[in-house]
């Protein structure tokens, strides 16, 4: 499927919030971490999603494993100002995963994403995040994320499920 550029020149109906992290992954997350810290000099906190933190999945019409790569427990850290998000993939292949924007409404922001052509591939509750992932080859490669919570940070909201197995 071709992008759906000639779609979003519409009127956009859809409220972001604000870009909330972007991810990369990594091969190590240990040696992520520490180059991270020295370069940008921010700290980052680690999780194990699917063990310190609950995730729920939701089936999707247009689910592609290849859209979405993660597995019953995945290694992240995430800094607490929400900058960067490092996603171990010790067999997978390094560099940019995703751009995650937060949105006050996900249902009507998914609702205007397949409005305009955008297929869904994943759904997941992450703690106290709701997240919608979008096939990167409808928005340039990209794999796009929107988020909804009502905590005060993403790690705040990340938390609400710590201990939920």
């Amino acid at each position: 499927m071709q992008p759906a550029g000639n779609n979003l020149t519409q009127a956009n109906e859809m409220k972001i919030e604000r870009m909330e992290v972007v991810g990369v992954n990594v091969s190590s997350l240990a040696k992520a971490v520490q180059f991270f810290s020295e370069v940008l000099e921010v700290e980052f906190q680690d999780f194990r999603l699917g063990g310190d933190i609950a995730v729920e999945s939701r089936p999707v019409e247009h689910a592609d494993a290849k859209a979405v790569t993660s597995s019953g427990s995945t290694r992240i850290a995430i800094d607490p100002k929400g900058y960067l998000e490092l996603i171990e993939v010790p067999d997978g292949e390094e560099g940019l995963r995703n751009v995650h924007f937060k949105v006050p409404d996900l249902e009507e922001a998914k609702a205007e994403m397949k409005r305009k052509g955008v297929r869904l591939v994943a759904e997941h509750k992450v703690g106290g995040v709701k997240e919608a992932i979008f096939h990167p080859d409808d928005v340039f490669g990209i794999r796009l994320c929107l988020i909804e919570y009502q905590a005060p940070s993403m790690i705040a909201a990340l938390l609400e499920g710590r201990g939920k197995k």
